[in-house]
């Protein structure tokens, strides 16, 4: 199966900053439509959640955070954000993968994991009203690289090394996870490779860039919402 091809991939991750922490599984959240798996593990499946109205809609694919560990995050850390983009009028597409604890985590399992989950998209689209031809894959922390692998994986093994990708890219970053110098670095290279990279810094909380309600989401809401044509 082809790979779903992304319109632009925002990239999201903002470290702690002197900002009051948020509770990303206490947040307001909808139930989703449906549940689908993509694989037969049990991580491997997604949440759709589709707007009102006959579509077709564009679609946000979300890969939560977690650093990779179970423990740590999956998809009730981005539900929240799901719902508020549904809210927008996009259908969204948030989706497990294995982490660690999982059999099969790592090269090549999780990064298979990401794949396909996007291509799954196929699958929902005519049955879920969804328009393929404008998709944007959005990963909070440990779930950027996911958004940035999906898209370029025509150019494997790295999309680092193998630019350019072909796919517009957002970076919205702040120090220690995603550093402003690390983050301008990757534009410098992608747009002398040809192509269109944009670093966007937002001062917050780790968590406050994904929480509906939060300035710092307001900014990122609006960075996702351009890229569908919204």
């Amino acid at each position: 199966m082809r790979a779903v091809q992304l319109a632009v991939t925002a990239m999201l991750a903002s470290p702690a900053l002197a900002t009051e922490p948020v509770d990303l599984r206490k947040l307001p959240m909808s139930e989703p439509t449906l549940v689908s798996s993509f694989g037969p593990a049990k991580v491997q499946f997604g949440e759709r959640r589709v707007p009102a109205g006959k579509g077709p809609h564009p679609v946000a694919i979300i890969y939560h955070g977690g650093c990779l560990m179970r423990a740590v995050d999956d998809v009730r850390g981005t539900a929240a954000i799901a719902t508020a983009l549904t809210a927008k009028g996009v259908a969204t597409w948030n989706v497990d993968y294995r982490a660690l604890g999982d059999a099969g985590v790592g090269y090549p399992g999780t990064y298979q994991d990401w794949g396909a989950a996007a291509d799954h998209l196929r699958t929902l689209a005519k049955a879920n009203r969804l328009d393929l031809s404008r998709v944007v894959a959005v990963g909070h922390s440990a779930g950027a690289p996911a958004a940035v692998f999906v898209s370029a994986r025509p150019k494997l093994p790295s999309p680092a090394t193998y630019l350019p990708t072909g796919v517009p890219l957002t970076l919205i970053s702040s120090s220690f996870v995603l550093p402003m110098p690390l983050a301008e670095s990757y534009e410098a290279r992608g747009v002398a490779a040809g192509d269109r990279v944009e670093v966007i810094k937002i001062d917050g909380d780790h968590c406050n860039v994904i929480a509906p309600g939060q300035p710092q989401w307001i900014q990122v809401e609006a960075v996702i919402l351009r890229a569908l044509g919204k």
